[in-house]
């Protein structure tokens, strides 16, 4: 198996068998599958939206279309645009297995949330490693984004290791943090999306969060959640899980400290963005 990203690793990968899952999405509360599938080195990872015949989606951050309360990628075609959505958990899994190079075939608005967590991609993507070098971002200088009370920061680090803090005025969730590497991923991948009883209705009205249920996300009410927790700390491990997911569309390896407080979708896509305009900031470094 390769390493994770930012690690030692200098070669790309794909997954040695090509698999399917179904299921609900999220946001649309329509049924959607998933085909992953090996690709070449340097195909890079990229979604097909295969009922609507179109343009691939490369998952690269320039793709990002939304972010609100998940990461959609977008891309056009003469006057057509077509979407695929809630690709987080999906991409989380891969990056942190190091598998460079997907063909992700898609039946469907969004990839279907499953149980909400990354797990059962996770389970599986077996990682074979194939020819071609693979390139690592390597961070040289700090790059910070602040937006109130929030803010996120990438630092020169041997590795790619993350640093996630969350801070909720509920009493069943407080302040939490969580540290690691991708070698430590096991331990968030099976961490489910959450949310807030009392946000519910407004979200439906949105049309956010149509497939949601006690089966694929934690909610808490009042007095705390609604269905068991796999973790006294889940939340800051979903998280965590998203960033990784947020992170793939990179499209590279990273070798960095990231820093977030209070981090989400759209504040990730930022730093991102303020990353690559800073090319002072960092490197590529060929496999």
């Amino acid at each position: 198996m390769p390493q994770a990203p930012g690690g030692a690793t200098k070669r790309q990968a794909t997954v040695a068998v090509d698999f399917e899952l179904g299921g609900i999405g999220l946001h649309s509360g329509k049924a959607a599958r998933v085909r992953v599938c090996a690709a070449p080195p340097g195909h890079g990872r990229v979604f097909v939206r295969m009922d609507l015949n179109q343009a691939p989606i490369p998952a690269r951050s320039e793709q990002v279309s939304s972010t609100t309360l998940a990461t959609t990628l977008s891309s056009s075609s003469g006057s057509s645009l077509t979407s695929v959505s809630t690709v987080e958990h999906l991409l989380a899994a891969a990056y942190a297995l190091g598998i460079d190079n997907l063909l992700i075939q898609v039946w469907g608005p969004e990839v279907p949330v499953l149980d909400g967590s990354a797990q059962p991609w996770l389970d599986r993507m077996v990682p074979l490693v194939q020819g071609g070098p693979a390139q690592t971002l390597e961070v040289l200088e700090p790059v910070e984004l602040r937006d109130g009370p929030r803010w996120m920061r990438l630092l020169p680090a041997a590795s790619l290791a993350l640093d996630v803090e969350i801070r909720f005025d509920h009493s069943a969730i407080g302040t939490q943090r969580w540290q690691g590497g991708a070698g430590d991923f096991g331990g968030i991948a099976s961490a489910r999306t959450f949310g807030f009883q009392d946000q519910i209705q407004a979200m439906h009205q949105a049309g956010l969060a149509l497939g949601g249920s006690l089966d694929n996300a934690v909610v808490f009410g009042a007095r705390g959640p609604l269905n068991a927790l796999r973790f006294p700390d889940e939340p800051v491990r979903h998280k965590a899980l998203d960033l990784f997911g947020d992170l793939a569309l990179m499209g590279c390896r990273l070798q960095a400290q990231v820093q977030a407080h209070r981090p989400g979708h759209g504040m990730t896509h930022a730093l991102l963005q303020r990353l690559w305009a800073v090319p002072t900031a960092w490197r590529m470094v060929p496999g």
